[in-house]
């Protein structure tokens, strides 16, 4: 599954959306990057960023782990996050291009494994 994601909003309230999503399926998150086309707000020309994020079916009956999403910029690098995130058992699902605010940026998610 395929979806659109406001890139106007925060990395938090983008982050809520796709833990909806996620809940709904029961899916999980598999990719999260800048989209390349923009939507127009209703009644106006107002352009809006959009990030298209794409979904795999989840395990039936597990608990899927919480969703983290790190804006990385400078001084920070993604080896940096990476090896903090493995520390706290997380593995990475995702480093890419996305819209955050409405200004492009370098994000990257991580969760903990899926019980086998």
């Amino acid at each position: 599954m395929e979806t659109r994601i406001d890139g106007s909003h925060s990395l938090e309230d983008q982050r809520r959306s796709l833990h909806f999503a996620e809940l709904a399926g029961p899916y999980k998150l598999v990719s999260f990057s800048r989209a390349d086309y923009e939507t127009l707000v209703p009644g106006t020309n107002e352009k809006r960023p959009l990030n298209k994020a794409s979904f795999d079916d989840a395990p039936l009956g597990q608990d899927i782990p919480e969703l983290i999403m790190a804006e990385i910029s400078p001084p920070s690098s993604i080896d940096q996050v990476i090896a903090q995130q493995k520390a706290a058992g997380r593995e990475i699902i995702f480093f890419s291009p996305a819209f955050v605010g409405g200004v492009e940026a370098m994000v990257a998610g991580f969760r903990k494994p899926f019980a086998p």
